[in-house]
């Protein structure tokens, strides 16, 4: 993490870091994320509340060249949305306590961005991640990029085999670049490097690759959870 925001100190219009699920408080404690700082940091909370700030500024997507439309988890459950209503998220606001969080209007734009995943159905439907998330099918996919005037869009949250899939009529593109994910399976890794075209429309150029060998797991994480 550290690693990231020095590179988006050095160069801040090529370096874009968007918030995912994992970038949460209860995330961090459950994940290790929590237990590594106050090792790595010799117990400083100061330091864990620093990134915790950090996280809680992250854009929750990204819109390249007018084109693509960039997310962790999925598309609003709302029908209707426009890019200017995710612009409009008070992010603060809603993440003032988790009791309260869940009771903010906008509290399901902010999670489904976070947390929702494509699948082949139509509509939207609730999600095998808990009660208040959502998988979305084709139709949302278009019409949130035809209402925003986009022609595609990328996401990750889900191990993919390959490293990526497509889904939606080539309109809906995973990239999870986590080779061989918490250590169990074979999957791939992948990255995506998008081509500006003379349109202004962006080609994607999708780049698998297998996983290096690893240290030891994290002895800060604690799966039992």
């Amino acid at each position: 993490m550290v690693l990231l925001l020095a590179w988006k100190l050095a160069y801040p219009e090529h370096m874009h870091l968007a918030r995912g699920n994992h970038e949460d408080a209860d995330m961090n404690f459950n994940y290790g994320f929590t237990g590594e700082v106050l090792v790595k940091y010799r117990a400083q909370l100061a330091v864990w509340a620093a990134f915790q700030r950090v996280f809680l500024n992250l854009p929750l997507s990204h819109v390249v060249n007018n084109d693509v439309f960039v997310t962790h988890g999925g598309l609003p459950r709302k029908e209707g949305t426009k890019l200017a209503d995710i612009e409009a998220l008070d992010v603060m606001e809603i993440t003032r306590s988790l009791e309260e969080r869940k009771m903010h209007k906008d509290y399901n734009l902010m999670s489904d961005l976070m947390w929702a995943d494509p699948r082949d159905i139509q509509g939207v439907s609730t999600g095998d991640r808990g009660p208040t998330t959502i998988v979305f099918g084709e139709d949302v996919t278009q019409r949130f990029l035809e209402r925003n005037s986009l022609s595609f869009m990328i996401r990750s949250h889900e191990v993919k085999e390959q490293g990526y899939e497509w889904q939606h009529g080539q309109r809906c593109l995973t990239v999870f670049s986590a080779p061989r994910y918490c250590d169990f399976g074979d999957n791939k890794g992948a990255v995506v490097r998008l081509h500006a075209q003379e349109s202004g429309r962006m080609e994607p150029e999708i780049l698998p690759f297998r996983s290096a060998k690893k240290p030891e797991p994290s002895t800060h994480s604690d799966l039992s959870i």
